[in-house]
């Protein structure tokens, strides 16, 4: 208990846990380093025109506050180790499309907790990040040079692999890579600082090299970079990181690292030099491994840099992930070990849609529900469970599979006469804001003419399937409406909870729309930051502490 006066009162402080709730993305400064979270992403959205449509999944679920489970099963995660006073990203996935076709409905985007990326400084030459929609094929120089990047092969943005925001650059080995004009002026024999984050598990590949192909300034006289995995000119130290400078003459400067990075991890690769005539470093995770003898060659040499490849043709494409490329212009960026911001972030996936009678839902946090006599899809580990199969009885009854929840699968179908479409699967509980509540539960399944509806989950905000159209015309306008069946379309997930939507019906009078799946949320908690005071308080001292974040 902390002790303060106010003048002619007497007042007592004590100390309460800083609670942060995020429904939609914004960022996140925290106080104090050791940070517990909850992180929910975006349900899945319902199938419809099926014969038996499934419901969406739950958002993935992860937590650790008080040892409390994470989705799926999972144990509870460890507390974040954040830096006081640093902004985080923060995205609050969206819920899914349901779907008013046969195909299944839309995955639920993903809810993280972001690391820091790199800065743009004014010791910033290229900034090459990866922070977009899963597929993309643009490419940006984020520094204020605005160099342009020109792709080649198969190289795209993706979902697969992330370090700090939605995606990570991804090279597949088969003439995936890119290249940029010589913009990087560092002058005569400069100082330069060049890092990046790798996930491979290929034991050699480039990543970057700016070595000419030819001999512009005479026989073996030429000059340039080259960092890669292994030691591809010599075909040796497979897994680990290698730089090489090679002078005018001919003559290289090779500096590799003691560990290796092809474990299918992520990892930081920093190479700095100074002035002319002064070694190169190589980091490795924050940590200098190695240095070279001295290095004399211009980084500014005319010929473009290659990104994922060697520069003469050969076909040493790099295979991974690439998160984020930084060249500075900048001896000091790193002169002794330190520790990249490889901790403190959070993830988890948007819930899977809902299957269709002519597509299956994609993989997500929790799975969507099966259509027709299909299976539900499975869950993420440690996320969420798999989605409900859909039963067909013969003729026009048919109910749709249920999506599976962050507590529990997606239920079964009954079988009675109609069949009733499964209850979406159960949510999973945290305490984290202060009271209880539960997040991510499963989509009701939706059923084909005489079927009946899926009920949306016990717990976790997922919506209800639709009944057969002549399941509906036989119960009262209250009980369809309950059974979702008046505006034809299904219950959609309820907002922030990242419940899947119910999936739709297909029926002789018209197809319905699946529920689209409920966003997800984000919420920190931080213990012992908010000071609350009880007695006399003046306007100033309440202006303060709302300043604070304590009042």
């Amino acid at each position: 208990m902390v002790m303060s006066k106010l003048i002619g009162a007497a007042q007592t402080a004590t100390l309460e846990d800083k609670i942060t709730t995020f429904t939609s993305s914004g960022t996140f400064t925290p106080v104090k380093a050791a940070v517990d979270f909850l992180v929910v992403a975006g349900g899945g959205g319902g199938s419809s025109k099926s014969a038996g449509a499934g419901g969406g999944g739950g958002g993935g679920f992860r937590a650790s506050w008080n040892n409390e489970t994470s989705g799926g099963g999972g144990t509870s995660e460890s507390t974040l180790s954040l830096t006081p006073g640093t902004e985080y990203t923060i995205i609050v996935g969206g819920g899914g499309a349901g779907s008013s076709t046969a195909a299944a409905g839309t995955k639920g985007t993903n809810s993280y907790i972001s690391g820091v990326f790199f800065a743009n400084d004014s010791d910033t030459e290229f900034l090459l990040q990866s922070n977009t929609t899963n597929g993309s094929t643009t490419f940006t120089d984020g520094s204020s040079t605005g160099a342009t990047i020109s792709s080649f092969g198969n190289v795209q943005h993706s979902t697969t692999e992330k370090k700090f925001g939605t995606t990570s650059i991804k090279f597949d080995g088969t003439g995936d890579y890119l290249t940029i004009p010589s913009i990087v002026s560092f002058g005569n024999y400069s100082q330069y600082c060049m890092e990046m984050w790798i996930n491979t598990s290929a034991e050699y590949g480039y990543l970057l090299n700016n070595h000419e192909n030819s001999s512009p300034r005479g026989t073996n006289q030429h000059a340039g970079l080259r960092l890669s995995v292994g030691n591809i000119r010599d075909d040796d130290d497979p897994g680990k990181v290698v730089w090489i400078e090679t002078y005018y003459t001919g003559s290289d400067h090779t500096v590799t690292s003691t560990s290796r990075v092809d474990d299918g991890e992520w990892h930081h690769i920093a190479a700095t030099r100074g002035s002319q005539n002064q070694p190169v470093k190589l980091y490795i995770d924050g940590v200098m491994e190695t240095q070279g003898t001295q290095a004399n060659t211009n980084f500014d040499n005319g010929y473009p840099l290659f990104i994922g490849r060697a520069g003469n043709g050969d076909d040493d494409y790099f295979t991974g992930y690439i998160e984020e490329i930084r060249i500075s212009d900048d001896t000091n960026r790193y002169s002794t070990d330190f520790a990249p911001n490889k901790a403190g972030t959070a993830d988890t996936l948007g819930g899977s849609g809902g299957s269709g009678q002519s597509q299956g839902g994609s993989g997500g946090g929790s799975g969507g529900g099966g259509a027709y006599t299909g299976a539900g899809t499975a869950g993420t580990a440690n996320e969420g469970f798999a989605g409900g199969t859909s039963v067909y009885f013969g003729g026009n009854e048919s109910c749709g599979g249920s999506g599976g929840g962050a507590g529990g699968v997606g239920l079964a179908c009954v079988d009675r006469n109609p069949g009733m479409s499964g209850e979406g699967g159960p949510g999973q509980f945290s305490t984290i804001s202060g009271r209880k509540q539960y997040y991510a539960g499963g989509g009701g399944g939706g059923s084909y003419i005489y079927g009946g509806p899926g009920a949306r989950s016990a717990t976790g905000g997922g919506g209800y399937g639709l009944a057969g159209d002549w399941f509906q015309g036989h119960y009262s306008r209250s009980e369809a409406t309950y059974y979702g069946g008046i505006d034809k379309n299904a219950e959609s997930g309820a907002v922030n909870t990242g419940g899947g939507g119910g999936g739709g019906d297909s029926g002789t009078t018209g197809d319905s729309l699946g529920g689209a799946g409920g966003s997800g949320i984000v919420i920190t908690r931080e213990a012992d930051v908010r000071t609350i005071t009880s007695g006399m308080w003046d306007m100033k001292q309440v202006y303060k502490a709302r300043l604070a974040g304590s009042w």
